[in-house]
């Protein structure tokens, strides 16, 4: 989950921070798990909490 949801966005966004039009941004967004409380699904909304700005 970890390599996925932190490290993915990161590599994702790294590249994307190279080709920038002029007046461009880089916006990423992240699900609203965070706001729930799941059963068995703290790694997972560890992760995303992780990759939030």
């Amino acid at each position: 989950m970890h390599r996925t949801d932190i490290r993915g966005t990161f590599l994702v966004d790294q590249q994307a921070g190279r080709r920038p039009r002029a007046g461009g941004a880089v916006i990423s967004l992240s699900s609203s798990v965070l706001a729930l409380a799941l059963p068995g699904y703290s790694a997972h909304a560890a992760t995303k909490g992780a990759s939030r700005p």
